[in-house]
């Protein structure tokens, strides 16, 4: 799952991934929580895998939210799955989830201060990241993801992308004007890869 979270007082939170603790992208801004969903089998048909459902993915969003910053209490109306995305260097599948929470950017700081002090439920992932807080609008958006020369895993881009399109068509009122926006981001998007690689 890739989160993107929306404060109460309209920032959106990224976190810069750990440089020693993050072997794949540790120095790299990111979502703001991120995590791979580990199945289960088929309480019912031997040898088969559960499936992926809403409600899991949900789970495994809040258990992010709650592991790697310290949100609890997120109810599920809460939580919107926008998209489901591919990533072909890293191979696996994320889902997109906006999630909004009640909380304050200065009191999601004090939290995850305190979280990241509390030992790890998973063995090997012992690592505390740092979180920024950025206005929540398209326009920082754009910036982030054509500006800034920091890469970030792509599906990361994907989780900002639909999150900067949703915060669009709800700034303006219009879907078209909102997926234009999105097609052009993309374009600036494809034209800073092009050019860090002729760097």
């Amino acid at each position: 799952t890739g989160v993107v979270l929306l404060t109460q007082d309209n920032m959106i939170v990224l976190q810069y991934r750990d440089p020693e603790g993050n072997a794949i992208y540790g120095g790299m801004l990111g979502t703001s929580t991120g995590g791979l969903y580990d199945s289960s089998f088929h309480p019912d048909k031997k040898g088969s895998v559960a499936p992926v459902t809403t409600k899991t993915v949900k789970a495994v969003a809040k258990d992010e939210l709650n592991w790697e910053i310290g949100v609890e209490n997120i109810r599920d109306e809460k939580l919107r799955i926008l998209s489901v995305v591919d990533d072909e260097k890293r191979v696996h599948t994320e889902a997109i989830i906006f999630a909004e929470t009640e909380m304050t950017f200065e009191e999601l700081t004090t939290n995850a201060k305190i979280m990241a002090k509390r030992p790890s439920p998973r063995p090997g992932h012992e690592f505390a990241e740092n979180i920024v807080g950025v206005p929540a609008t398209p326009a920082t958006i754009e910036m982030i993801l054509s500006d800034l020369p920091c890469p970030m895993p792509p599906t990361h881009v994907a989780c900002l992308v639909a999150a900067g399109t949703m915060l669009q068509a709800k700034q303006t009122g219009n879907l078209e004007t909102a997926f234009l926006w999105k097609k052009q981001l993309e374009q600036k998007i494809r034209l800073t890869e092009d050019n860090r690689k002729l760097s």
